[in-house]
This record gives C-alpha cells, sequence and structure tokens, in this order.
C-alpha cells in the first residue's frame, strides 16, 4: 500500500484473492485494517474505515455503508438514499464518479481518507444479477481509487475461482493482475504456530500431538480453516471443563466432522415440522454456482417463511443454528441470515 500511496497515478485498489476459508477476510480485518490503524497512510494522521459485503444489491450496500461512517445513525437511512442517487448518476463524460465526490466532500470536510474494505467481492458476479449495477458500482470503485487526491483506498477480498469474472472489466482485471496479492496456505509450521499460541496465551498448552493431529487433518485441505476454528472453539470449551484436548477431538470427530456433527445434532432434536423448516432455510441460503462454486447467500427471515408457516417458528429453527454452541447461520436482530460453510 505505501507503493501505491507514493505513486499520484495509482488505482489505489488493493485486491486479496485466494481460495475460499485461505483466510482472506481475517487478513484483511485481523492484520491489514488493524495495521493501518497503529500506522495512517503517508501524510494523514487518521483514517475512517468502511466495511461491506456486495450482496444482490452491491450499489445500495455501499451507499448505506458510506451514510453511517458520515453521518449521525438517525440520519442515516436518509443519507443513504441521498448518496444512493449520486452513485446511479453518470456525469456528462459518462463516467460514475459519485463515489469519489463523496470521498472527496469527506476529506475536505475531516481530513481523513477513506478506506473501504469490501468482502466476499464475488458477491458482485455471483449474487447480482443486473449487469449495469454491476458496471456502476465497479466504475465508481476505479474512479475513485484513481482520483489524485488519494481520497480513497479500497481493498477487496475475492474468492480465487472467480477471478475469470473480472475480465468483464479489463481495468480491473489489469488492477487484479498487477497489484493483486494470493493469499498463501498456511505452512505446517504457521499452522502449528495459529493452534497452539493463544491456548498457551490463554494458560492452557495444547499437547504436542493434538497439534500435530490439528495440522494433518487440516493441512492441504480447501476451506478448512474455519472447520479447525469450530474444532478449536470446542476443544476450548472441553478444556474448560477438564476434558483432555485429544478426548474432545475424539468425541468431535476431528477437524472435518465437527462442525458436521453439531449441525446433525441439532437437526436431530427438531421434530418433524421444524426439520422441513431446517432442509429449507440452508437451500434458501445457497447460491448455486451452475458450473461454478456454489457461494453462500444473504436472505431476509420473511423470505424463507412458507404462507403456511409461523414466522416465529421458523425464527426459532434458525437461532438453535446460530446459537453460540454451533455458529452455523450468522443471525442478525434486524431478520437477515447467511449460512456458514459446514461441509
Amino acid at each position: 500500500m505505501a507503493e501505491l500511496h507514493s505513486q499520484p497515478d495509482a488505482v489505489r485498489l488493493l485486491p486479496l484473492y485466494g481460495p475460499s476459508g485461505s483466510g482472506k477476510s481475517s487478513l484483511a480485518l485481523a492484520g491489514l485494517v488493524p495495521r493501518l490503524a497503529q500506522q495512517p497512510l503517508l501524510g494523514y494522521e487518521r483514517a475512517r474505515y468502511v466495511r461491506l459485503v456486495p450482496d444482490d444489491d452491491p450499489v445500495t450496500r455501499l451507499a448505506g455503508a458510506l451514510a453511517w461512517a458520515l453521518t449521525d445513525d438517525a440520519l442515516a437511512l436518509e443519507k443513504a438514499r441521498e448518496i444512493a442517487r449520486v452513485l446511479q448518476r453518470p456525469n456528462q463524460a459518462g463516467q460514475y464518479d459519485g463515489l469519489r465526490l463523496t470521498a472527496n466532500l469527506f476529506l475536505d470536510a475531516t481530513g481523513s481518507p477513506l478506506i473501504v474494505l469490501i468482502d466476499q467481492f464475488e458477491e458482485v458476479f455471483a449474487q447480482c444479477k443486473q449487469p449495469e449495477q454491476q458496471q456502476i458500482f465497479i466504475q465508481n470503485l476505479l474512479h475513485a481509487a484513481a482520483s489524485p487526491s488519494g481520497a480513497l483506498w479500497v481493498l477487496v477480498t475475492l474468492r480465487s475461482d472467480f477471478l475469470g469474472e473480472t475480465q468483464r472489466y479489463p481495468t480491473l482485471n489489469q488492477v487484479f493482475s498487477h497489484q493483486g496479492y494470493l493469499v498463501p496456505a498456511l505452512t505446517s509450521a504457521e499452522l502449528e504456530e495459529a493452534i497452539a499460541k493463544p491456548a498457551e496465551l490463554a494458560g492452557h498448552q495444547l499437547d504436542t500431538s493434538t497439534v500435530k493431529l490439528l495440522v494433518e487433518q487440516t493441512e492441504g485441505r480447501a476451506g478448512a480453516l474455519p472447520l479447525l476454528q469450530f474444532a478449536l472453539t470446542q476443544i476450548w470449551q472441553g478444556l474448560q471443563q477438564g476434558q483432555e484436548p485429544a478426548a474432545t477431538l475424539a468425541a468431535i470427530g476431528g477437524v472435518g466432522g465437527a462442525l458436521a456433527n453439531k449441525a446433525q445434532e441439532i437437526y436431530d432434536r427438531c421434530n418433524d415440522t421444524e426439520k422441513v423448516i431446517a432442509r429449507r432455510v440452508f437451500l434458501g441460503l445457497i447460491h448455486l454456482g451452475e458450473g461454478a462454486q456454489d457461494t453462500r447467500r444473504r436472505v431476509s427471515l420473511d423470505s424463507l417463511v412458507a404462507h403456511h408457516e409461523d414466522k416465529a417458528q421458523v425464527r426459532s429453527v434458525v437461532a438453535r443454528f446460530a446459537s453460540r454452541e454451533a455458529r452455523l447461520i450468522r443471525y442478525r436482530v434486524m431478520g437477515w441470515v447467511g449460512k456458514k460453510r459446514w461441509r
């Protein structure tokens, strides 16, 4: 990022890409963003961070995220509508420069640049079915990121199996080609440290054989990091109850079986009606890739309720899979849900 900052004609967009479950979001949220908070961009004392997941309407999502960053909560909804109109409106040259104008105004007013983190950028291609909206969203990002003012930086995380989609947008494709960063798989030593160090810092050192077994069951498996995270959560809970890590790992079926077994356990406790609801909920949270890998979807709770069902009952089923013991579904209070990778 320092190199991009020093180039006045650069497109200040940094793509982080890699396979599903490779740790792209963790690198951005737990690594890059905190580092930038400690060492702000050259020439600025601080920066404002905005994070969003595109969903099926990326322009509206961007407007909403900007509104929360730029105004008081009570005015955020109206501000979001105003920003959305600006983002959707081309200038006389046919360029979508609304994001650049918004960022420049914010820089003038506060002296702070905006850093926009777009997590799961693949949703622009997988879930947004309106090519025009894809185009408006991407052009806003590129135009703002290329502004000489440096008022806005863009970070994106993208599943690497969607890299081909960027070819439909030549400038974006060039940015990914020239300044993208492939998030590498953790080495055996790095996996060992990621597993053992947090437990050691918490005063519960894991035995070497358990750490080695966890590494063996994780290394080289696509999407295994979320499964490892869940297995470690179960091991931690076992430690709190005086259970040996190896015994917990065996009981939960190892890294591969931990999350699936928990899902099956919750499902088996449901009655017949609740099982029907659970199956439909999980199917509703998957966007079929049609030749590409499937992707998760966020949907409103209302959209998961069949015409003859009680919304409270559907909410109850969702809550069981979203509980702290499972975390198979992320459930927000406003009624939007999304599925965690568990297969």
